[in-house]
């Protein structure tokens, strides 16, 4: 029986609170001129206050982040142009070495054709002592080397020998023997050899 009673009493609780309702002014909040505290239409309200209070903390912290982010990017601007200049310049700097790299290939090739250049007159000088031939003759012979040598002593060999004139001797040019000798005298040295 208790149980019922207990159980009667909870149902005429609720049934109050159905016909009575909400009092007005919204969900938990006392209709107008009514506060917590039931002072009056002058009393303070601690709920508003401290609403005000954390209101005017929380602009005073917004104004010193941004306080903060200003001085910490005070100089953005500056550092945004600099940035832009110095982009422009690496792609200047990019085409300048491009073209300097251009530069060094051409100038490796044109040693590279220099050093054969010179490595060809030097072996055409040594075939030319070699062999006693002209080095004008050597130089329009073909090859290089070997090769070359080879064809500077074909050339030697099928060159037949001057036939009853005298040739220099070994250690003298024959721009020595004839500079300054006449014609005459260059024919009858040439019969008195004989």
């Amino acid at each position: 029986m208790h149980f019922i009673l207990r159980h009667r009493r909870n149902l005429m609780r609720h049934l109050l609170l159905i016909e009575g309702g909400e009092p007005q002014g919204g969900e938990g909040e006392p209709p107008a001129g009514q506060n917590t505290h039931g002072e009056g239409d002058n009393a303070k309200n601690p709920t508003t206050d401290n609403a005000k209070e954390f209101s005017h903390a929380l602009a005073a912290r917004v104004e010193e982040e941004k306080a903060k982010l200003e001085a910490k990017y005070a100089g953005y601007d500056e550092y945004k142009a600099k940035a832009a200049k110095y982009d422009a310049g690496e792609g200047d700097n990019a085409a300048k070495l491009e073209a300097a790299d251009k530069k060094i290939e051409s100038l490796t090739h044109e040693i590279a054709a220099l050093k054969a250049t010179a490595d060809r007159e030097a072996l055409i000088g040594q075939i030319a002592k070699d062999t006693g031939l002209d080095r004008d003759v050597i130089g329009r012979l073909k090859g290089d080397g070997d090769e070359l040598k080879a064809n500077a002593k074909a050339l030697k060999d099928s060159l037949r020998p001057n036939l009853g004139l005298p040739t220099p001797p070994a250690d003298k040019t024959a721009t020595a023997t004839t500079g300054s000798m006449t014609p005459l005298q260059l024919l009858s040295q040439a019969y008195a050899a004989k």
